[in-house]
């Protein structure tokens, strides 16, 4: 399946989107956005700023789902994520794709979660083989179900904690597991770790630190940012208990009564009205979708396992 016959044509006409940010709307007299074009998964960013281009390929949910002897054990956590998307070829898909990404010399490859469906010895082994094999820098930020043993008891937090330390280390090559940055020709990238549709205070510290020293830079996390109309994403104001309705079927506690905190909330805020992010990238929705606030662009990635370049394409400068 081709790309374009994988998105039904919807974008196969190049568009041009908003993208000049005024001082007045981002409270800076200094930085400009520039201007964003996009064709289908394609987007070019235009940033003054910015003196070398920089290529990055932004992937999400590849849902690599297969296990060996070392996951028996496991296996009554493991079962109903194993069999979701069995029919897809996805170790083929992020192999693929890693490949053409040395074939294009692309700078960075960025990995916005859920590459694999449950945090398996074989799956995290063979993404990075995979990845290191490519010879393209590469970063990897967790999803909800990278570290998720569906029907395992306890709090989100703790076992994300738990198996990102005992299974999915191998893929932050030695960065924190919860946020870190990386500078590609100036531009700087933000990793940060929202699959528990929460930030921790340290993250939140962590990102009004590196906005501050005013680089044109990226967020890169797996569960998009709201904004009107989005329904359920980081930040809703419905978020919680009420609407909660895969927590049985995901084998999960359910999201709380007092719904989204103010730390996640202030983040989200930050993040949105923040004059040097030229973008935020994310995956989970398993579609493309695109929003643009105040002249930032949010770009959701489509579900990586249905086709090795269901991915987004982007270049900076």
């Amino acid at each position: 399946m081709r790309r374009r016959d994988f998105l039904g044509g919807v974008l196969a006409a190049a568009t041009a989107l908003p993208h000049l940010a005024t001082a007045q709307e981002t409270g800076s007299q200094s930085f400009d956005r520039g201007t964003v074009t996009g064709t289908g998964l394609k987007y070019r960013f235009v940033c003054p700023a910015l003196r070398e281009r920089v290529h990055i390929y932004v992937i999400g949910d590849t849902h690599i789902g297969d296990d060996d002897e070392r996951g028996k054990p496991f296996e009554r956590y493991s079962a109903r994520m194993a069999a979701a998307y069995s029919k897809f070829d996805r170790r083929g898909n992020l192999a693929k794709a890693v490949k053409q990404a040395a074939e294009k010399q692309v700078d960075f490859v960025a990995l916005v979660g859920d590459i694999i469906s449950y945090p398996s010895h074989s799956g995290v082994e063979y993404i990075r083989r995979t990845m290191d094999g490519g010879g393209v820098p590469w970063a990897y930020i967790s999803g909800n179900h990278d570290w998720h043993y569906e029907g395992e008891e306890g709090p989100q937090t703790m076992l994300r904690a738990r198996w990102a330390e005992k299974r999915l280390k191998p893929l932050y090559q030695d960065e924190n597991l919860l946020m870190f940055a990386k500078v590609v020709k100036g531009l700087r990238l933000l990793f940060v770790d929202d699959s528990v549709y929460q930030i921790l205070p340290e993250q939140l510290d962590f990102l009004k630190s590196e906005l501050a020293k005013g680089e044109p830079t990226i967020l890169l996390m797996h569960i998009p940012i709201y904004t009107p109309g989005r329904g359920i994403t980081l930040g809703s104001p419905d978020w919680g208990w009420d609407v909660d309705k895969g927590w049985k079927i995901e084998g999960r506690e359910r999201w709380p009564k007092e719904g989204c905190g103010e730390t996640t909330k202030e983040f989200c805020r930050l993040a949105l009205t923040a004059p040097n992010l030229l973008g935020i990238f994310t995956g989970h929705h398993h579609r493309y979708e695109m929003d643009n606030v105040h002249g930032l662009t949010q770009l959701v990635t489509p579900g990586h396992f249905a086709e090795p370049d269901a991915f987004l394409d982007l270049t900076f400068g």
